[in-house]
């Protein structure tokens, strides 16, 4: 008896090891997330998951350019970006990611990709202050198993019930129906506009219902502490890596939020810090000779155009679009010889508005219509 139910049990563990063996083989050749390898050509992948998938392409695909930033950067369109500039460009965004997270897979794209000719980022102010080596923890678990270089916590990969069932699983059946191979193309990938319709965009979806802005309580200045961690992430995060690759080409621009976020800030007394801080940020960057930095914070045909804005932060793709075609007209770069006539317009413009009458307008569509292909200061 003892010897029969031994040679159950070796049979038993036998198959259980087959089944796992099968498993993970499944998963290492299909690979829905890239950690192994490039994409199949036979098979069909879809692209909906960036913290999962971002560093396998990163690390495995093809391409020259690289766009990059958060959910302001996820209506962008890797194809315009061929158009605006050439080369083969691939879009990894991180929504709500930190300035370090966005960095480091910048690196990662260096160490995989030496040659690499062009980065398109944007700058998010609202992460201006964010610790040099913040992760953003609010936005469920964080698959740090695909980001370090342990085989061993591949196990979370390889036996996850999603990956194996259902991405794989949808993978083989597309397969077996003979549906054509493919990936989600850089342009819908992450794209959130198939998710809104006009009447989320504009002034009365935006302002409707809102009480007329007020003076601020009080004003908010940056302190010391502030100032030296501003400094600190941006060197870290954006000027350093530019220096360590000057035969590539850093675009940059400074998000262009709608001008509701700026009434909000300054109504909650912020609108200063948010100043000081641009007046460290942009001397900052411009030192590098190799960082093309872009603002279009004084353009007020399209930050005051509601009609642009889902929210106070998000723009419709076709600013995005817009956004390529300044940047590569070299419109509204900032420079170190008229950075300081950029600050100057900028703090005056913010200051001095005038925010529940330019509410009023809002409302009564003064500034609504298309936006306009201009500077947003002179750059020469």
């Amino acid at each position: 008896m003892k010897t029969k139910a031994g040679k159950w049990l070796r049979l038993f563990i036998v198959v259980f090891l087959m089944l796992l063996l099968c498993c993970a083989s499944t998963v290492v050749v299909l690979d829905p997330y890239f950690h192994y390898h490039k994409p199949l050509p036979s098979f069909s992948y879809v692209l909906n998951n960036e913290r999962a998938q971002n560093d396998g392409i990163t690390k495995h695909f093809a391409y020259d350019t690289l766009l990059t930033g958060t959910s302001l950067v996820e209506v962008m369109k890797a194809s315009e970006v061929e158009r605006q500039f050439g080369g083969a460009a691939v879009k990894v965004t991180f929504a709500g990611a930190s300035y370090y997270e966005i960095n480091r897979n910048i690196e990662l794209a260096f160490a995989t990709h030496p040659h690499l000719k062009r980065v398109i980022r944007c700058l998010d102010i609202e992460y201006y202050f964010d610790d040099p080596k913040a992760l953003r923890t609010n936005m469920g678990v964080y698959p740090t198993w695909l980001y370090n270089r342990n085989p061993f916590d591949d196990v979370r990969y390889l036996f996850n019930r999603e990956v194996l069932f259902t991405l794989c699983g949808d993978m083989i059946r597309k397969k077996l129906a003979n549906e054509a191979g493919g990936i989600t193309s850089f342009d819908d990938y992450a794209n959130w506009m198939p998710d809104v319709t006009a009447d989320d965009f504009g002034a009365e979806a935006l302002l409707g219902g809102m009480k007329p802005f007020g003076a601020p309580e009080r004003i908010n200045h940056l302190t010391e502490e502030e100032k030296s961690l501003l400094r600190a992430n941006i060197r870290e995060n954006v000027t350093e890596t530019a220096k360590k690759h000057p035969d590539c080409v850093f675009d940059y621009f400074i998000s262009p939020y709608s001008g509701l976020w700026w009434a909000q800030t300054y109504e909650a007394g912020d609108l200063e810090e948010v100043l000081e801080a641009e007046e460290i940020v942009v001397p900052e960057i411009v030192t590098c000779p190799n960082i093309h930095l872009y603002s279009y914070n004084t353009d007020t045909s399209l930050t005051w155009n509601l009609d642009n804005y889902k929210d106070p932060l998000h723009y419709g793709d076709w600013v995005g679009e817009e956004l390529l075609v300044f940047m590569k007209r070299d419109e509204g770069r900032i420079t170190k010889q008229n950075m300081k006539a950029y600050l100057k317009k900028e703090r005056e413009l913010y200051e001095t508005l005038d925010y529940a009458q330019w509410m009023k307008e809002e409302l009564e569509g003064k500034y609504s219509g298309k936006t306009e292909t201009k500077r947003g200061f002179d750059s020469k």
